[in-house]
Protein backbone atom coordinates (compact mmCIF):
# COMPACT_ATOMS: atom_id res chain seq x y z
CA UNK A 1 0.00 0.00 0.00
CA UNK A 2 1.21 3.25 -0.77
CA UNK A 3 2.63 5.54 2.04
CA UNK A 4 -0.07 7.75 3.63
CA UNK A 5 0.49 11.94 2.80
CA UNK A 6 -1.67 14.39 4.09
CA UNK A 7 -1.57 16.16 0.16
CA UNK A 8 -4.74 14.29 -1.25
CA UNK A 9 -3.56 15.32 -4.78
CA UNK A 10 -0.27 12.72 -3.98
CA UNK A 11 -2.34 10.19 -2.46
CA UNK A 12 -4.56 10.40 -5.43
CA UNK A 13 -1.52 10.43 -8.37
CA UNK A 14 -0.24 7.15 -6.00
CA UNK A 15 -3.90 5.05 -6.80
CA UNK A 16 -3.91 5.71 -9.72
CA UNK A 17 -0.05 4.47 -10.54
CA UNK A 18 -0.77 1.38 -8.49
CA UNK A 19 -3.85 0.92 -11.05
CA UNK A 20 -1.84 1.65 -13.71
CA UNK A 21 0.68 -1.26 -12.72
CA UNK A 22 -2.41 -3.92 -12.11
CA UNK A 23 -3.66 -2.89 -15.72
CA UNK A 24 -0.35 -3.68 -17.07
CA UNK A 25 0.74 -6.50 -15.12
CA UNK A 26 -3.23 -7.75 -17.16
CA UNK A 27 -2.15 -6.94 -20.08
CA UNK A 28 1.35 -8.92 -20.02
CA UNK A 29 -0.58 -11.62 -18.50
CA UNK A 30 -2.85 -11.45 -21.38
CA UNK A 31 -0.05 -11.13 -24.03
CA UNK A 32 1.68 -14.26 -22.81
CA UNK A 33 -1.69 -16.11 -22.77
CA UNK A 34 -2.35 -14.90 -26.44
CA UNK A 35 1.63 -15.67 -27.70
CA UNK A 36 0.96 -19.33 -26.16
CA UNK A 37 -2.64 -19.88 -27.97
CA UNK A 38 -1.38 -18.61 -31.10
CA UNK A 39 2.48 -20.82 -30.59
CA UNK A 40 -0.17 -23.89 -29.69
CA UNK A 41 -2.20 -23.37 -33.22
CA UNK A 42 1.07 -22.93 -35.13
CA UNK A 43 2.57 -26.04 -33.80
CA UNK A 44 -0.23 -28.24 -34.43
CA UNK A 45 -0.47 -26.79 -38.03
CA UNK A 46 2.90 -27.76 -38.69
CA UNK A 47 2.04 -31.33 -38.67
CA UNK A 48 4.63 -32.58 -36.02
CA UNK A 49 6.00 -36.13 -34.97
CA UNK A 50 5.34 -37.23 -31.26
CA UNK A 51 8.15 -38.61 -29.54
CA UNK A 52 7.26 -41.87 -29.14
CA UNK A 53 7.30 -41.85 -33.25
CA UNK A 54 10.24 -40.16 -33.40
CA UNK A 55 11.94 -42.82 -30.91
CA UNK A 56 10.49 -45.40 -32.75
CA UNK A 57 11.51 -44.58 -36.35
CA UNK A 58 15.07 -43.79 -35.34
CA UNK A 59 15.18 -47.81 -33.85
CA UNK A 60 13.78 -48.93 -37.26
CA UNK A 61 16.71 -46.96 -38.37
CA UNK A 62 18.91 -47.93 -36.32
CA UNK A 63 17.86 -51.29 -36.57
CA UNK A 64 18.27 -51.38 -40.14
CA UNK A 65 21.58 -49.88 -40.43
CA UNK A 66 22.60 -52.32 -37.92
CA UNK A 67 21.03 -55.35 -40.79
CA UNK A 68 23.06 -53.54 -43.44
CA UNK A 69 26.04 -53.57 -41.69
CA UNK A 70 25.55 -57.26 -41.36
CA UNK A 71 25.02 -58.42 -45.05
CA UNK A 72 27.66 -56.02 -45.86
CA UNK A 73 29.72 -58.68 -44.09
CA UNK A 74 27.95 -61.49 -45.18
CA UNK A 75 29.05 -60.16 -48.80
CA UNK A 76 32.34 -59.56 -48.20
CA UNK A 77 32.52 -63.19 -47.63
CA UNK A 78 30.84 -64.65 -49.82
CA UNK A 79 33.49 -62.06 -52.77
CA UNK A 80 36.25 -63.81 -50.48
CA UNK A 81 35.15 -67.67 -51.01
CA UNK A 82 34.97 -66.45 -54.77
CA UNK A 83 38.08 -64.91 -55.20
CA UNK A 84 36.65 -61.63 -55.63
CA UNK A 85 37.95 -58.25 -54.08
CA UNK A 86 36.04 -54.60 -53.65
CA UNK A 87 38.75 -53.50 -56.31
CA UNK A 88 37.43 -56.29 -59.33
CA UNK A 89 34.62 -55.19 -61.23
CA UNK A 90 33.46 -56.42 -64.19
CA UNK A 91 34.90 -55.36 -67.73
CA UNK A 92 33.82 -51.68 -69.41
CA UNK A 93 32.47 -51.86 -72.58
CA UNK A 94 34.29 -49.72 -75.11
CA UNK A 95 32.34 -46.45 -75.56
CA UNK A 96 29.82 -46.09 -78.61
CA UNK A 97 30.79 -43.76 -81.15
CA UNK A 98 28.24 -40.75 -81.77
CA UNK A 99 27.05 -40.78 -85.15
CA UNK A 100 27.75 -37.20 -87.24
CA UNK A 101 24.19 -35.05 -87.30
CA UNK A 102 23.24 -35.08 -90.89
CA UNK A 103 23.29 -31.82 -92.74
CA UNK A 104 19.89 -32.16 -93.90
CA UNK A 105 18.34 -32.41 -89.97
CA UNK A 106 19.74 -29.14 -89.53
CA UNK A 107 17.25 -26.11 -90.35
CA UNK A 108 18.57 -22.81 -91.68
CA UNK A 109 17.00 -20.18 -90.38
CA UNK A 110 16.43 -18.76 -93.85
CA UNK A 111 14.63 -21.83 -95.28
CA UNK A 112 12.18 -21.79 -92.54
CA UNK A 113 8.94 -20.44 -92.75
CA UNK A 114 7.25 -17.48 -91.28
CA UNK A 115 3.64 -17.47 -89.94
Amino acid sequence: MPARTENPFVEDLSRAGVDILKVLRALKDSAIQVHAHMARMAMEEMDLVTRDEFESTRDMALEALRENEKLARRIAALEARLGLTATTKPAKSAPRKQKPKRASSIRHKSRSKKP
